[in-house]
């Protein structure tokens, strides 16, 4: 969505003047965050109602992974436009077997949390297209884990925590 903040194809309007023309409604934005920066950041705290969704697969070595180099480092950058802009955002945590162990940690929320995330979906990896990868796909004991995790921070830490599929009365 980012790619379309100043302009939409075939428009003459981006999704900035959009979110400005209804101003009555909230904009949740799922979003890498690369391309969020002061500007962006202060042009959606001047909207003030649009609340970006950004993707994190964990630390620096997993979100790269998934994502492409330089990544983390760019959603770090997001991350702090948007704390210092005031602007409610979030995290946007896709798990798999490989880093369900690291976003299932206190630290890493509690990470999430002190980079000013006011919330956080956690999204199951689910296969599809061409090819899927089901070595991804988590286990079911590793679902569980996620599962508990979410709700046991969801009361106990300053952060609203939802699992897509495990939060079914939340989403």
């Amino acid at each position: 969505p980012t790619l379309l903040w100043d302009h939409i194809p075939d428009s003459e309007r981006g999704l900035r003047d959009l979110m400005a023309q209804y101003d009555d409604m909230l904009f949740l934005m799922y979003t890498n965050g690369t391309l969020i920066d002061g500007k962006m950041a202060a042009e959606m705290a001047q909207l003030g109602n649009v609340t970006p969704a950004i993707s994190i697969e964990g630390r620096r070595e997993q979100t790269d992974a998934r994502r492409g180099e330089g990544v983390y480092d760019s959603v770090l950058g997001a991350m702090a436009a948007l704390r210092e802009e005031r602007v409610l955002f979030g995290a946007s945590v896709t798990y798999t077997s490989q880093n369900w162990e690291t976003v299932a940690s206190d630290e890493f929320i509690d990470e999430l949390i002190d980079l000013g995330c006011m919330y956080a979906w956690y999204f199951m990896y689910v296969p599809i297209g061409r090819d899927p990868d089901l070595s991804l796909m988590a286990t079911a004991q590793q679902r569980d884990v996620v599962a508990r995790k979410t709700w046991e921070w969801l009361v106990g830490k300053p952060i609203f925590v939802a699992d897509f599929w495990n939060s079914g009365a939340l989403t």
